[in-house]
């Protein structure tokens, strides 16, 4: 009974061994994780060698593509802009040979064939306008040109500028002051309008705006202090006497070719004192001889109202050599307001001192 007991016993021990030693294995995770590798491995086998080489061929083709427009970019980045047409010269006139020849009312020295056109343009000028005069000289007396140069016109304001340089000529003190009363008043208008009557000026003053101003109460004042006597003589000296004045007026007259001579002395003189040619220089009224040239221009213009005179001499710095211009006229300034014949007359010298000066 207790061998049987004891074999039962052994048996029921053995099997509960065998029970937890089965327990104890590992579970199995291997096999999912090979399937999703023979899935995958399977799906790689269905896709034909030729839908791949399409793959390949596709994306060698767009790679292809690409690198072709990069290419065609660059190229349009370095590709030269088109040459532009090469400019050609307009015809030019013909070269001269024939030189100019003046009419009866031309009084010339120039023989130069480069200057004939231009010397025609100033002839065609006074031929238009009728009665003007013009006088025109290079400061070193090589050339000159005149048309009624030596006719006499009222010389309005152009007379200031000898005037204030016979002032300073004469060595006269320019510090000296001069009294502004009532009995000298003759303007209403002006840098010396009537409210400045008992001011005091200096003979400087006076000049500035006798000349810059065209100020015709500050030339009162210096027509009664210095008188006309040496006034006259200094134009006698210069060479222009019939640029004269007389007690009863202080505005007397003048022709274009004393005019000039007048400012040929003002420019001889501005080397030692520079003063009045500075004064030209700045006149407010710029509008003819100045208003026709690009270059430095010192003038003093007069006009006697109506036709009376309507004038305008000058010293013109061109680069070609610097000249003398003076214009008379008896245009109505009032009525027009029109200074463009000077101005195409100044433009037409211009051109004659390019034509002398090459």
């Amino acid at each position: 009974m207790k061998k049987l007991f004891l074999s039962i016993l052994i048996l029921v021990f053995a099997v509960l061994l065998s029970s937890c030693l089965r327990g104890a294995e590992p579970e199995e995770t291997a096999p999912e994780q090979s399937e999703s590798i023979r899935v995958t491995e399977r799906m790689t086998e269905t896709i034909p060698s030729s839908a791949a080489e399409a793959v390949t061929e596709t994306e060698a083709v767009t790679e292809t593509a690409a690198t072709t427009q990069t290419e065609a970019v660059v190229t349009e980045a370095v590709t030269e802009p088109a040459t532009e047409p090469v400019w050609t010269p307009p015809a030019t006139e013909p070269v001269r040979t024939e030189p100019y020849v003046p009419s009866a009312a031309v009084t010339t020295n120039i023989t130069s064939v480069k200057a004939a056109a231009a010397l025609e343009k100033l002839e065609a000028d006074f031929s238009y306008m009728g009665d003007a005069a013009i006088y025109f000289a290079t400061v070193d007396g090589k050339y000159s040109f005149g048309i009624r140069e030596r006719d006499v016109y009222t010389s309005a304001s152009t007379i200031k500028a000898p005037y204030c340089q016979y002032i300073i000529a004469s060595g006269a003190n320019l510090d000296d002051t001069v009294y502004y009363g009532e009995n000298t008043r003759m303007s209403l208008e002006g840098v010396m309008a009537p409210e400045f009557v008992g001011n005091t000026y200096t003979v400087r003053q006076l000049i500035e705006y006798a000349i810059s101003y065209s100020d015709n109460q500050a030339y009162r004042l210096l027509y009664e202090k210095y008188g006309v006597d040496g006034f006259n003589e200094y134009l006698s000296s210069i060479g222009a006497a019939g640029l004269s004045l007389s007690e009863w007026s202080e505005f007397g007259y003048a022709s274009a070719a004393e005019l000039s001579a007048a400012m040929l002395d003002i420019y001889r003189r501005s080397a030692a004192d520079p003063m009045l040619l500075t004064y030209l220089e700045n006149c407010v009224f710029s509008v003819q001889i100045a208003g026709g040239t690009p270059y430095v221009c010192a003038h003093k213009y007069g006009y006697d109202g109506g036709t009376e005179g309507f004038h305008d001499t000058a010293i013109v710095f061109h680069p070609a050599g610097t000249y003398l211009l003076t214009i008379m006229t008896h245009v109505n300034f009032d009525a027009y307001e029109d200074c463009s014949f000077f101005t195409t007359v100044t433009s037409h010298v211009d051109e004659l001192m390019w034509a002398l000066g090459g």
